[in-house]
């Protein structure tokens, strides 16, 4: 395990965001195989809420605790990384689709979207290796309108190591998707877990269809929504749900395995004809878009990123503690989904 921030890479490089990051499958054929549809995430997402709200799922693991006013990660589930041979995988491909026809697909959606996910940013993305984690931790947000923020935090766990001694451990790479979220406030990732220190941040409104990684040391939280105006037809009380995965190393303690028992076809009001309404058959001829990714390197010439440079560092750290940047930045920038602000000094 590292225990110690890996800060070998400039901040530009440390966070990326992917627009329009889960594709439709195009066939009946191809939606049987591990491609997810948002409107199955959606689904899921929903129906993941409403067990939560119920109490069926574990909120806390009251044996765990913080250090430092550090967020110390809990409530987790765990998706384990194939390392098995051919062989191996195709027998487990088999138990697979027998779980499938006595649980129902919700159990297999966060499986899917989990071995998606690792398949994007190891592979295509080239922001970790396959073989330098272990797996994913994921885990549900879920915040209504009138809650505050999710606060500042680092994602870590905090275990013993050989002399007894707690040490805290940092996921190799962080990554918040939004489903259909496009309400509530920007997550904001900062270089430096000390105002004094900070010199840049970036800040990442929800919108449909979003990725954002970011490196997984990152100090990170939500900011409060702007106070824009509320859209003809778009009603005042909204949840912001957002699904958030780390990749760890090693699996965290806390992780625990994810209970697919409660989210069988018979268990939830989750159904094949509703969660697969996103798949697209052969008389679709929708246009769907395509893959799109936000590169701060290139922000100067990117019009969806709103560049800011300021020598207002200390002045602007009331807000910051606030989680209201709105309050010095322009209005110029309500247009961009996604701001870069550098301290110059």
């Amino acid at each position: 395990r590292e225990n110690k921030m890996n800060r070998s890479s400039s901040f530009e490089d440390s966070v990326r965001v992917t627009e329009n990051f889960l594709r439709p499958p195009k066939s009946d054929c191809d939606a049987e195989d591990a491609v997810v549809a948002l409107d199955e995430i959606d689904a899921f997402l929903t129906e993941y809420v409403r067990l939560f709200d119920q109490g069926l799922l574990e909120k806390k693991n009251e044996s765990e605790s913080l250090i430092d006013g550090e967020e110390f990660v809990s409530g987790t589930y765990f998706w384990p990384k194939k390392t098995k041979t051919k062989e191996e995988d195709e027998e487990d491909n088999k138990e697979e689709e027998s779980k499938k026809e006595t649980m129902g697909m919700m159990g297999t959606i966060i499986e899917k979207y989990c071995e998606q996910l690792a398949e994007y940013v190891a592979e295509e993305q080239k922001l970790l290796t396959w073989e330098s984690f272990a797996g994913c931790e994921w885990w549900v947000q879920d915040v209504a309108h009138d809650e505050p923020p999710k606060a500042y935090h680092t994602d870590c766990v905090l275990e013993e190591d050989k002399d007894k001694r707690k040490k805290k451990y940092y996921p190799l790479l962080s990554t918040v998707y939004y489903g259909k979220t496009e309400r509530g406030g920007a997550t904001v990732a900062f270089d430096e877990e000390e105002y004094d220190a900070m010199r840049k941040c970036v800040l990442v409104k929800p919108r449909a269809n979003r990725l954002f990684t970011f490196r997984g040391d990152m100090w990170h939280g939500v900011c409060r929504e702007e106070n824009s105006e509320r859209k003809e037809g778009e009603e005042d009380a909204y949840q912001r749900v957002t699904l958030l995965v780390n990749f760890w190393k090693e699996r965290p303690s806390c992780a625990r395995d994810f209970p697919r028992e409660l989210f069988s076809d018979d268990s939830s009001s989750f159904s094949r004809s509703s969660g697969f309404s996103g798949r697209r058959g052969d008389d679709d001829d929708e246009k769907v878009p395509e893959r799109e990714v936000i590169s701060l390197k290139t922000a100067d010439d990117d019009e969806r990123v709103f560049k800011l440079k300021s020598d207002e560092r200390k002045a602007h750290f009331a807000a910051w503690e606030a989680q209201n940047p709105s309050a010095f930045l322009e209005p110029s920038t309500s247009s961009s989904s996604v701001v870069l602000i550098e301290y110059t000094s």
